[in-house]
């Protein structure tokens, strides 16, 4: 895959916010956290508009945010879903692909619309004052 300047800087971020998250979490599925990863990366390339998820529940999976640049998904998270679906390709750091997984299959919101989704929803999938305030946070560098 040829990599644009604005892609190659989209990976190097978000390779860059895996590193802390799993340093933070202590864990590299990073289940949970694909709205933080997704903020901070949107926010690290200045580009709302890259944000996507879905919020439907097939497959018993949660709402999911992860971010498109320049037609390439980069996903941040995507390690979480390893243990989910034994016929998606497994996993290892940040997910970068043209192709869809299942679990970018169905997108409900893009850009705006997704951080609206976020606004409305987001602090009430932590559990954790730390992860809800590390969630404002991120949601701040984008309003």
């Amino acid at each position: 895959m040829k990599m644009t300047p604005r892609l190659q800087q989209a990976v190097s971020e978000a390779r860059r916010i895996r590193r802390n998250l799993v340093r933070w979490r202590r864990c590299v599925d990073l289940g949970g956290d694909c709205a933080i990863a997704s903020l901070m990366l949107a926010a690290a390339i200045d580009d709302v508009s890259s944000l996507r998820h879905h919020d439907l529940s097939f497959k018993s999976w949660s709402p999911h945010v992860w971010n498109v640049v320049d037609g390439v998904i980069v996903d941040v998270t995507a390690t979480q879903f390893n243990d989910l679906d034994e016929y998606q390709p497994f996993v290892r750091g940040v997910l970068v692909t043209r192709k869809p997984h299942v679990f970018h299959g169905q997108v409900t919101g893009t850009g705006s619309v997704t951080l609206a989704y976020l606004e409305r929803t987001g602090e009430s999938w932590y559990d954790d004052e730390d992860e809800q305030r590390r969630f404002r946070r991120a949601l701040g560098r984008l309003r």
